[in-house]
């Protein structure tokens, strides 16, 4: 996941990279447990059973939802 920002600060853009980071070892780690067939020989993960892409929707949904963000704005009045 590669944030995009305009601002040199290296304090945010490092901030960026340590979320990043961990967005993506927390999504390894659920492949690793969930997504991972029980058989013999060596363990494998099922990349295509959870993209990455996927886990960054629910993610954002789950943040959106718990900080209200409004996803548009109603209309007030009446279309004439």
């Amino acid at each position: 996941m590669k944030p995009r920002t305009s601002t040199k600060n290296p304090v945010i853009r490092y901030l960026y990279a340590i979320i990043s980071f961990l967005l993506k070892n927390v999504w390894i780690a659920l492949l690793w447990k969930h997504f991972s067939p029980v058989k013999q020989g060596p363990r494998t993960i099922e990349m295509r059973a959870f993209r990455f892409d996927c886990f960054i929707v629910i993610i954002w949904e789950v943040i959106r939802t718990s900080m209200r963000i409004v996803k548009g704005i109603p209309i007030l009045r009446q279309l004439v």
